[in-house]
Protein backbone atom coordinates (compact mmCIF):
# COMPACT_ATOMS: atom_id res chain seq x y z
CA UNK A 1 0.00 0.00 0.00
CA UNK A 2 1.65 3.20 -1.03
CA UNK A 3 -0.52 6.66 -0.38
CA UNK A 4 0.26 10.27 -2.13
CA UNK A 5 -1.52 12.96 -0.59
CA UNK A 6 -2.08 15.89 -2.84
CA UNK A 7 -2.40 19.00 -0.78
CA UNK A 8 -3.01 22.48 -1.28
CA UNK A 9 -0.60 24.30 0.04
CA UNK A 10 2.81 24.00 2.27
CA UNK A 11 1.08 22.82 6.01
CA UNK A 12 -2.07 20.83 4.59
CA UNK A 13 -0.60 17.75 5.35
CA UNK A 14 1.09 17.80 8.34
CA UNK A 15 -2.28 19.93 9.21
CA UNK A 16 -4.88 16.80 8.05
CA UNK A 17 -2.88 13.77 8.00
CA UNK A 18 0.65 14.15 9.54
CA UNK A 19 0.02 11.57 12.65
CA UNK A 20 -1.16 8.97 9.59
CA UNK A 21 1.76 9.78 7.47
CA UNK A 22 4.22 9.71 10.57
CA UNK A 23 2.51 6.07 11.77
CA UNK A 24 4.06 5.04 7.65
CA UNK A 25 7.39 6.38 8.17
CA UNK A 26 9.12 4.29 5.21
CA UNK A 27 6.12 2.95 3.24
CA UNK A 28 7.17 4.98 0.25
CA UNK A 29 4.84 7.79 0.75
CA UNK A 30 4.69 10.94 -1.33
CA UNK A 31 3.19 14.30 -1.06
CA UNK A 32 2.76 16.77 -3.68
CA UNK A 33 1.78 20.62 -3.19
CA UNK A 34 -0.44 22.51 -6.01
CA UNK A 35 0.06 25.87 -5.03
CA UNK A 36 2.71 28.01 -4.84
CA UNK A 37 3.50 32.25 -4.64
CA UNK A 38 4.59 35.02 -2.39
CA UNK A 39 1.70 36.84 -0.41
CA UNK A 40 0.98 38.86 2.68
CA UNK A 41 -0.88 37.84 5.80
CA UNK A 42 -3.82 40.06 6.83
CA UNK A 43 -1.52 41.01 9.86
CA UNK A 44 0.75 42.78 7.12
CA UNK A 45 3.84 39.82 7.60
CA UNK A 46 4.98 39.21 4.33
CA UNK A 47 5.67 35.55 3.31
CA UNK A 48 7.57 34.51 0.20
CA UNK A 49 7.63 30.76 -1.59
CA UNK A 50 11.08 30.38 -0.70
CA UNK A 51 10.35 30.70 2.96
CA UNK A 52 7.46 28.20 2.75
CA UNK A 53 9.38 25.54 0.52
CA UNK A 54 11.85 25.22 2.83
CA UNK A 55 8.84 24.70 5.71
CA UNK A 56 7.27 22.35 4.06
CA UNK A 57 10.46 20.11 3.07
CA UNK A 58 11.69 20.34 7.01
CA UNK A 59 8.50 19.33 7.88
CA UNK A 60 8.19 16.77 6.19
CA UNK A 61 11.29 14.94 6.75
CA UNK A 62 10.20 15.39 10.42
CA UNK A 63 7.60 12.77 9.29
CA UNK A 64 9.79 10.64 7.20
CA UNK A 65 8.62 11.89 3.85
CA UNK A 66 11.50 11.70 1.64
CA UNK A 67 9.56 11.85 -1.71
CA UNK A 68 7.67 15.36 -2.18
CA UNK A 69 7.02 17.36 -5.06
CA UNK A 70 6.26 20.82 -5.60
CA UNK A 71 3.88 21.24 -8.41
CA UNK A 72 3.39 25.41 -8.86
CA UNK A 73 0.17 25.03 -10.91
CA UNK A 74 -2.01 27.16 -9.11
CA UNK A 75 -1.22 30.99 -7.47
CA UNK A 76 -1.71 31.66 -3.61
CA UNK A 77 -5.60 32.47 -3.39
CA UNK A 78 -5.75 32.30 -6.93
CA UNK A 79 -7.68 28.94 -7.70
CA UNK A 80 -10.63 30.54 -9.02
CA UNK A 81 -8.49 31.67 -12.45
CA UNK A 82 -6.72 28.13 -11.82
CA UNK A 83 -7.20 26.33 -15.39
CA UNK A 84 -8.50 23.12 -13.78
CA UNK A 85 -7.38 21.01 -17.03
CA UNK A 86 -3.96 22.46 -16.14
CA UNK A 87 -4.22 21.86 -12.40
CA UNK A 88 -5.69 18.12 -13.23
CA UNK A 89 -2.64 17.37 -15.61
CA UNK A 90 -0.21 18.38 -13.02
CA UNK A 91 -1.91 15.75 -10.63
CA UNK A 92 -1.99 13.00 -12.97
CA UNK A 93 2.16 13.72 -13.92
CA UNK A 94 2.38 12.78 -9.54
CA UNK A 95 0.13 10.02 -9.98
CA UNK A 96 1.95 8.32 -12.65
CA UNK A 97 5.17 9.46 -10.51
CA UNK A 98 4.68 7.95 -7.37
CA UNK A 99 1.93 5.24 -8.52
CA UNK A 100 -0.03 5.05 -5.16
CA UNK A 101 -2.66 3.04 -4.21
CA UNK A 102 -4.56 5.18 -2.73
CA UNK A 103 -4.56 8.87 -3.09
CA UNK A 104 -5.84 11.96 -0.59
CA UNK A 105 -6.81 14.96 -1.12
CA UNK A 106 -8.24 18.02 0.40
CA UNK A 107 -11.66 18.56 0.52
CA UNK A 108 -13.36 22.15 -0.80
CA UNK A 109 -13.75 24.88 1.22
CA UNK A 110 -14.57 28.24 1.89
CA UNK A 111 -10.81 28.89 0.01
CA UNK A 112 -10.95 29.05 -4.01
CA UNK A 113 -7.40 27.01 -3.86
CA UNK A 114 -8.60 24.02 -2.01
CA UNK A 115 -12.26 23.90 -3.89
CA UNK A 116 -9.87 23.73 -7.55
CA UNK A 117 -7.55 21.34 -5.98
CA UNK A 118 -10.18 18.93 -5.04
CA UNK A 119 -12.04 19.76 -8.87
CA UNK A 120 -8.64 18.73 -10.40
CA UNK A 121 -8.32 15.28 -8.07
CA UNK A 122 -11.41 14.52 -9.05
CA UNK A 123 -10.46 14.77 -12.71
CA UNK A 124 -7.49 12.99 -12.69
CA UNK A 125 -8.87 9.84 -11.26
CA UNK A 126 -11.23 9.50 -14.03
CA UNK A 127 -11.91 6.86 -15.72
CA UNK A 128 -9.51 4.37 -14.65
CA UNK A 129 -6.57 6.69 -16.06
CA UNK A 130 -4.34 5.72 -13.17
CA UNK A 131 -4.51 1.36 -12.88
CA UNK A 132 -2.96 1.61 -9.69
CA UNK A 133 -4.95 3.69 -7.97
CA UNK A 134 -7.27 1.89 -6.03
CA UNK A 135 -9.26 4.46 -3.61
CA UNK A 136 -9.35 8.40 -3.33
CA UNK A 137 -9.98 10.08 -0.06
CA UNK A 138 -10.71 13.63 1.15
CA UNK A 139 -9.00 14.61 4.37
CA UNK A 140 -9.77 16.78 7.15
CA UNK A 141 -9.49 20.95 6.72
CA UNK A 142 -10.36 23.36 9.91
CA UNK A 143 -11.30 25.62 7.33
CA UNK A 144 -14.43 23.16 6.33
CA UNK A 145 -15.98 24.55 9.25
CA UNK A 146 -17.13 27.62 7.01
CA UNK A 147 -17.38 26.15 3.80
CA UNK A 148 -19.73 23.26 1.84
CA UNK A 149 -20.41 20.51 4.55
CA UNK A 150 -18.20 17.28 4.44
CA UNK A 151 -19.70 14.04 2.65
CA UNK A 152 -22.51 12.31 5.34
CA UNK A 153 -21.18 8.83 4.20
CA UNK A 154 -18.11 6.73 3.51
CA UNK A 155 -15.86 7.69 6.74
CA UNK A 156 -12.61 6.22 7.27
CA UNK A 157 -10.77 6.13 10.30
CA UNK A 158 -7.37 5.44 10.63
CA UNK A 159 -5.68 4.58 13.92
CA UNK A 160 -2.65 6.60 15.16
CA UNK A 161 -0.26 6.45 18.24
CA UNK A 162 0.27 8.84 20.65
CA UNK A 163 3.81 9.37 19.19
CA UNK A 164 2.39 9.88 15.35
CA UNK A 165 0.60 13.05 16.71
CA UNK A 166 3.50 14.00 18.48
CA UNK A 167 5.35 14.13 15.64
CA UNK A 168 2.42 15.92 13.83
CA UNK A 169 2.79 18.62 16.19
CA UNK A 170 6.43 19.26 15.86
CA UNK A 171 6.16 18.97 11.87
CA UNK A 172 3.08 21.84 12.41
CA UNK A 173 5.74 24.33 14.61
CA UNK A 174 8.31 24.06 11.29
CA UNK A 175 5.70 26.12 9.74
CA UNK A 176 6.82 29.57 11.47
CA UNK A 177 5.59 31.97 8.63
CA UNK A 178 1.73 30.35 9.29
CA UNK A 179 1.63 29.99 13.18
CA UNK A 180 3.52 32.90 15.06
CA UNK A 181 1.31 35.44 16.30
CA UNK A 182 -1.68 33.19 15.42
CA UNK A 183 -3.38 31.47 18.46
CA UNK A 184 -5.73 29.74 16.66
CA UNK A 185 -3.23 28.06 14.46
CA UNK A 186 -1.91 26.56 17.70
CA UNK A 187 -0.29 23.32 16.72
CA UNK A 188 -1.73 21.29 20.00
CA UNK A 189 -5.43 21.72 18.33
CA UNK A 190 -4.35 18.84 16.06
CA UNK A 191 -3.90 16.49 19.34
CA UNK A 192 -7.48 17.69 20.29
CA UNK A 193 -9.30 16.86 16.76
CA UNK A 194 -7.28 13.09 16.95
CA UNK A 195 -8.57 12.50 20.59
CA UNK A 196 -12.10 13.45 19.21
CA UNK A 197 -11.83 11.06 15.84
CA UNK A 198 -10.34 8.26 17.95
CA UNK A 199 -12.90 8.31 20.46
CA UNK A 200 -15.93 8.08 18.03
CA UNK A 201 -14.02 4.72 17.19
CA UNK A 202 -13.02 3.56 20.74
CA UNK A 203 -9.33 4.16 20.44
CA UNK A 204 -6.99 6.38 21.71
CA UNK A 205 -6.21 9.12 18.59
CA UNK A 206 -7.10 8.45 14.80
CA UNK A 207 -7.43 10.71 12.05
CA UNK A 208 -10.87 10.86 9.80
CA UNK A 209 -11.03 10.67 6.06
CA UNK A 210 -13.67 9.79 3.70
CA UNK A 211 -13.49 7.71 0.79
CA UNK A 212 -14.63 9.43 -2.60
CA UNK A 213 -14.36 7.03 -5.09
CA UNK A 214 -13.38 2.90 -4.70
CA UNK A 215 -12.43 0.82 -7.46
CA UNK A 216 -13.00 -2.78 -6.41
Amino acid sequence: LVRGAWTTWPDDAELSLGAVLNSRAGCDDGVAIVCHGDYRRADGRPVTWTERRGEATAALEVLGIGRLSFLEVVSENCGNNARLDAVADAIDRAIADVKPTEVLVCLPSFNQDHTATHAAALIAFRSGRHPTVRRLHGFEYPGNAWGPPPPTSGFVYHRVAEADVTAQVRSLRVHRSQIDGRHWLEPEAAVVLARQRGAEIGSEFAVKTYLLREIA
